[in-house]
Order: structure tokens, then C-alpha cells, then sequence
């Protein structure tokens, strides 16, 4: 096995680990938040529980699906599937709690936070789950909603902004560190082997 067959095999079970726990994490973690929406809106607590009741049905049954998954592409696609299913959820709260003026476009935040945060994904993988996130979350605010202050809404496009910035160099160089540690992994492992193999005088 070449060092980027071993550096890869090795990120590819990492993300495994870590993907299966999150998810499950990611489940429980919609249920408990719907405790804000009881204090916060409490008109909406009702529909919203709904949300995330199926929301946090969808990622609970991704996580049993991610742990059995061996390609590297089938992980991709699970990890993007589940932040649409979060972020689209997110995004109906939004649009039923005041639109581009609702405080829960923090929650698209928390999602960027949950998956650039703490899965070892390629930085490709990331900038399509930030993109998603974005486009959630601008397009049927422009689509449905009446902007009728601009600045409001720049300013949590910002603020969203920020946190896709922050993550996704977060990603970059964690991504980095974590393949040169498997290399040096590979490397030692190499040099044990060799010194196995020659013999001694």
C-alpha cells in the first residue's frame, strides 16, 4: 500500500468515526434545541417540534446508513444529504419566525459549526456543504419573503459568511495536519519494517 493509499484509507475511516457519532449526536441535539422554540416562539413550538421530530428521524436513520458505508463518495453523499436535511429545516423555522428578520439563521451557523467542525472531510466536500447551506438560506428568503430592510439582511448574510470563511479554513488546515500526522504515521511504520527485515550482524 503507496502512503496516499495509507493516508487516504486512514482519513476514510476517521470520517466513519466521527460521521456515525455526529449524526447521532446531530439527532438528539434537534430534539433538545426545540426547547428554545417553547421560550423563543412559542406559537410555533408545536409545527416546529414536527420539523424536528422528522428531521432528527432522517439523520438518526443516516447514521445507521453511514457506519455500514465503505466508499469514500457514499460518505460525501450522506455528510451533504444530512446538512440539507438540517439546513432545510432550519430554513422552513426561518421562514415561519419572520423571515430574513428570525434570529434562527444562527441555527444554519451551528450546522456549518457541527460539520466543518468536526469531520475530517476534503475541503471540496466542505465548500459544496457551505454552498448548500448558502443557497438555503438565501434563496427562499429572495424567492418568498418580502426584504424590507436590506441591511438586516446583509448583515446575517455576513455574519452566515463568517462562520463559512472561519470553517472551511478550519477544515483546510485541520485536514492538513491530520494527513501529515498519518503520513508520519506511515513512515514510522515503514522504518519499523525495514529494520525487521534486515538482519542483524
Amino acid at each position: 500500500m503507496t502512503k496516499n493509499e495509507f493516508i487516504g484509507k486512514e482519513i476514510m475511516k476517521a470520517t466513519r468515526s466521527a460521521g456515525t457519532l455526529l449524526l447521532l449526536l446531530a439527532s438528539f441535539s434537534v430534539l433538545l434545541l426545540g426547547i428554545l422554540d417553547y421560550y423563543v416562539v412559542s406559537e410555533n413550538f408545536p409545527k416546529f417540534i414536527v420539523y424536528r421530530v422528522i428531521c432528527a428521524i432522517m439523520l438518526f436513520a443516516l447514521h445507521f446508513i453511514f457506519r455500514r458505508v465503505e466508499k469514500k463518495e457514499a460518505q460525501a453523499a450522506i455528510i451533504v444529504l444530512a446538512t440539507i436535511i438540517a439546513a432545510i429545516m432550519v430554513e422552513i423555522m426561518i421562514l415561519a419566525s419572520g423571515g430574513y428578520r428570525s434570529s434562527y439563521y444562527v441555527g444554519l451557523a451551528l450546522v456549518e459549526v457541527f460539520v466543518l467542525g468536526f469531520l475530517p472531510i476534503s475541503l471540496n466536500i466542505a465548500a459544496i456543504v457551505a454552498a448548500a447551506i448558502s443557497v438555503i438560506y438565501i434563496l427562499p428568503i429572495v424567492l418568498f419573503d418580502t426584504i424590507a430592510d436590506i441591511k438586516i439582511f446583509i448583515n446575517n448574510n455576513l455574519f452566515l459568511l463568517f462562520f463559512t470563511i472561519a470553517g472551511l479554513s478550519w477544515r483546510y488546515f485541520n485536514q492538513k495536519l491530520l494527513a501529515n500526522n498519518i503520513a508520519l504515521q506511515y513512515d514510522l511504520e515503514e522504518q519499523k519494517n525495514i529494520s525487521k527485515s534486515t538482519p542483524s550482524n
